[in-house]
């Protein structure tokens, strides 16, 4: 007669415990919505602002973002302040020029689609402030991958993502609607950095041309993105401790996209990077002596850059105390009436 078989017994293990950590799986699938919709619903309280600050100079006083889809021609031929200002050479008021036609390109179509309402505008804003938060998880939990188990590796990359959503030295650019440019800046980085790490990561050297295309709108949407260009390959160095040369050579996509958009930029706006303006609203590094002003010497300077430097890496970690624009001039004066005070 057979014996018959003892139940296995269940062990603690069995099933999950109170300390458990949430399955990669879970996690992976619900981070991105969770940091997407942190970051929308916090500025959801600006969607019945009107437009401030510098939204004149893209929107409401710019000549071709009031024409609508009509308009755009003109923005992607002049200086982005052309529009504003409307006759030429007085663009060049801030050194250097500026051309960012994305972001007023899309002014003008929402003014085409909406006949400029500030509400749709600062709803766009927080929806892409929200994918931008979704795409930062996605990248951050990419370039981690490689270096740590894929379950600490999402923890630590929701975790950031979560501080970036929350973190108030962001509420300047999203509540300014202007400020649509760093938020699109940031996103065709970010996308370009995840489509990197992806083309090499899963061989697929075609995600690389998409990478460069991303960089290219950055550029578009703002000069800055250009940093990109030395960010990705060190964070591959840094990382995935590669820096051959056949990795360096494979992103090519991203010096591309840069040259071209370099080469843009100069046919339109000039080669020329002009002449400091002698004037405290766009040169924080001028003096008032007697009645006119006059440059820094090298010591004020280099005392300002450090000072300044400084304290927005105290803003990053202790945001106070927070103000509408975080120019230099407002640092330096927001803390001499602190000192005074005190």
């Amino acid at each position: 007669m057979a014996a018959k078989k003892k139940p296995t017994p269940k062990t603690a293990s069995s099933g999950p415990t109170s300390t458990s950590l949430p399955p990669v799986s879970i996690l992976f699938r619900y981070a991105p919505w969770l940091v997407a919709v942190l970051g929308c619903v916090l500025y959801l309280n600006t969607l019945f602002h009107d437009y401030a600050l510098d939204d004149a100079i893209v929107i409401t006083e710019n000549m071709f973002t009031q024409k609508g889809i009509s308009g755009i021609p003109g923005l992607a031929k002049y200086d982005t302040f052309y529009g504003f200002f409307k006759e030429e050479g007085k663009a060049n008021l801030v050194a250097g020029g500026r051309y960012r036609p994305l972001t007023p390109i899309l002014f003008a179509v929402e003014q085409s689609l909406f006949g400029g309402s500030p509400f749709m505008s600062h709803l766009i804003n927080a929806l892409l402030y929200g994918g931008l938060c979704a795409l930062l998880f996605f990248t951050l939990h990419r370039l981690l991958t490689g270096q740590m188990e894929s379950r600490t590796a999402s923890w630590i990359a929701l975790l950031a993502a979560g501080l970036f959503a929350a973190h108030p030295l962001h509420a300047e650019v999203v509540a300014n609607i202007k400020g649509r440019d760093e938020i699109l800046t940031l996103m065709g980085s970010l996308a370009a950095w995840w489509l990197t790490l992806k083309a090499i990561d899963d061989k697929r050297p075609a995600l690389l041309l998409l990478a460069g295309l991303s960089l290219f709108f950055g550029l578009l949407s703002k000069e800055n993105a250009i940093t990109f260009l030395a960010v990705i390959p060190v964070s591959l160095w840094f990382f995935r401790k590669d820096w051959s040369v056949s990795t360096i050579t494979t992103l090519w996509p991203l010096a591309l996209a840069t040259i071209l958009f370099l080469l843009i930029r100069g046919s339109v706006i000039g080669w020329n990077t002009g002449e400091p303006p002698l004037e405290m609203l766009n040169n924080p590094f001028v003096k008032l002596v007697g009645n006119q002003y006059v440059f820094f010497s090298g010591a004020e300077r280099w005392g300002t850059l450090l000072f300044t430097l400084l304290l927005y890496l105290k803003l990053l970690v202790w945001p106070i105390p927070l103000t509408h624009d975080y120019y230099p001039v407002i640092l330096l004066s927001t803390t001499s009436v602190i000192h005074s005070s005190g």
